[in-house]
C-alpha cells in the first residue's frame, strides 16, 4: 500500500478545505516461463518426467503464494513457490511432474495463485502436454509358408522391458526386450502343419500394452522342387537330336 495527501479533490465525495490522503494497492503481477510445459513423446511406462516452470512476480507490488495446483494427470513435483512472498522481480520455481501411464495425448495445467491484504487473487496459468503414443508391431514379409519366417519389428514400447511375442492361431512363441528407445527386433518361425490362413502376431509388454499385426500363412508350394538332376534331365529332353 502507497499513501499520499492530495490538495485537491480526487473524488467528488470529498470535503471542502479539508486535507484527503489517499491510498492504492501496489498488486503483483505474475509471469510465467516457459509459458508451456511441453513433455512432448513420452513412452507408456517410462518413469516419472519433470519440467520446471518458473513463476516471477513483474511488479509493482508483493504477493504471497496461496496456492499451487496442478489439473488433468500432471502433478505438481518439487514445490518452490508456496507461502513464498514475492515481491517485484522476485521469483520460484515448481516442478510439473508426469507419469505417462496410457496411451494418447494428455493436457492439463498448472496455476500458481498469490493474493495480499485481502485483495484478490492473482494468477498465472500454464498450459500442460503430453503425448504417449501406442505400442506398434509389424511383419515382414506379411506371408509366408511353413518352414519360414518373418521379421518382427516393435516401437513405442515401454523401454527395457520383456516383450511376449504369440500367434492368436498357431504354434510357438518368443520373447524380446526392449531398447530404451522402446523398440526391439526379431524373427518368428511358422511350424510345419500349422495352421493355414489368417491369423495374429500378438505382442505383450505386460497390462494394458498390447499390439498386434495381421499375417497369412499360406500353403507350400506344390511343384518339385528343381534339383540339379532334374535340371539336367530336361536339359537333355531339350537338347536338339
Amino acid at each position: 500500500l502507497v499513501t499520499f495527501p492530495a490538495s485537491g479533490a480526487l473524488t467528488a465525495a470529498a470535503p471542502a478545505g479539508v486535507a484527503s490522503v489517499y491510498t492504492f494497492d501496489r498488486l503483483p503481477r505474475l509471469a510465467a516461463s516457459p509459458g508451456s510445459a511441453a513433455f512432448g513423446t513420452v513412452l507408456i511406462d517410462s518413469g516419472e518426467r519433470s519440467v520446471p516452470v518458473t513463476v516471477t512476480d513483474t511488479g509493482p507490488g508483493p504477493g504471497t503464494v496461496t496456492g499451487v495446483a496442478a489439473s488433468g494427470p500432471f502433478a505438481v513435483g518439487g514445490d518452490g513457490c508456496a507461502g513464498v512472498l514475492l515481491t517485484a522481480g522476485s521469483r520460484c520455481t515448481v516442478m510439473v511432474t508426469f507419469t505417462p501411464s496410457a496411451a494418447g495425448a494428455a493436457t492439463g495445467g498448472l496455476t500458481v495463485t498469490t493474493q495480499d491484504d485481502d485483495e484478490p487473487p492473482v494468477a498465472v496459468s500454464v498450459a500442460a502436454s503430453a503425448a504417449a503414443p501406442a505400442p506398434r508391431l509389424s511383419v515382414s514379409p506379411g506371408l509366408a509358408s511353413y518352414g519360414e519366417t518373418t521379421r518382427v519389428s516393435g516401437s513405442f514400447f515401454p523401454p527395457g522391458r520383456k516383450v511376449t511375442l504369440t500367434w492368436s492361431q498357431g504354434l510357438g512363441s518368443a520373447v524380446a526386450v526392449t531398447s530404451g528407445s522402446g523398440s526391439f527386433g526379431g524373427y518368428m518361425v511358422i511350424f510345419p502343419d500349422d495352421v493355414l490362413g489368417p491369423r495374429q502376431l500378438v505382442a505383450s509388454a505386460g497390462a494394458g500394452v498390447r499390439a498386434s499385426a495381421p499375417f497369412l500363412v499360406q500353403p507350400p508350394p506344390t511343384e518339385p522342387p528343381f534339383t540339379p538332376a532334374s535340371v539336367s534331365s530336361f536339359a537333355a529332353d531339350q537338347a536338339p537330336s
